[in-house]
C-alpha cells in the first residue's frame, strides 16, 4: 500500500511540474528554461539527500544502479526540454499534459510488457486501448 501512496503522489508532483512547464514556456526560452529546472531539481535533491542520508548507514549502489540512473537522468532531461519547446507552440496545457502522460503510459506499458515480460490481462488491454482512445480523442483537431 505504501507504493501505491507514493506513486499516487508522485503522479500529483509530476501533474504539477507539467503545468508548472506550461505555465513558463511562453515567457522563457526553452532551453534556458529547461536548464533552470534541472539546476533546481539538482540543488533539491542534493538537499533532500543530506537531510534523509543516515550517516551510520553506507551508500549502496551497484554498477547497473548507476548506469540506469544515469539513463534515467538523461531521458528525463531530453523529456523536461521538449516539454518546454512543445508548451512555448502555445499547445493548451490539457492537452499536452495529458498527450504526455497518455504517451508516458503507453510506452511505459509497452516496455514492461516486452522488457520485463510481464502479463497484460484483458482488463489491462481493454484500459490500454481506452488510453490510446483518450489520447487521440484529445488530440483530435476541432
Amino acid at each position: 500500500m505504501k507504493g501505491i501512496l507514493l506513486a499516487i503522489i508522485a503522479g500529483a508532483l509530476f501533474a504539477c511540474y507539467q503545468l508548472a512547464v506550461k505555465l513558463s514556456a511562453t515567457h522563457i526560452q526553452e532551453m534556458l528554461g529547461a536548464v533552470v529546472l534541472q539546476a533546481v531539481a539538482v540543488v533539491v535533491g542534493v538537499f533532500i539527500f543530506l537531510i534523509l542520508k543516515d550517516g551510520q548507514e553506507p551508500l549502496v549502489y551497484t554498477s547497473t544502479g548507476l548506469k540506469f540512473a544515469i539513463i534515467a537522468g538523461i531521458f528525463v532531461s531530453l523529456a523536461e526540454i521538449v516539454a518546454f519547446y512543445a508548451f512555448s507552440q502555445a499547445i493548451p496545457a490539457s492537452v499536452g499534459i495529458t498527450l504526455i502522460v497518455g504517451v508516458n503510459i503507453l510506452v511505459g506499458l509497452g516496455l514492461d510488457y516486452f522488457w520485463f515480460k510481464s502479463n497484460l490481462s484483458y482488463t489491462q488491454l481493454l484500459g490500454i486501448l481506452l488510453i490510446l482512445a483518450g489520447v487521440i480523442l484529445i488530440s483530435w483537431k476541432r
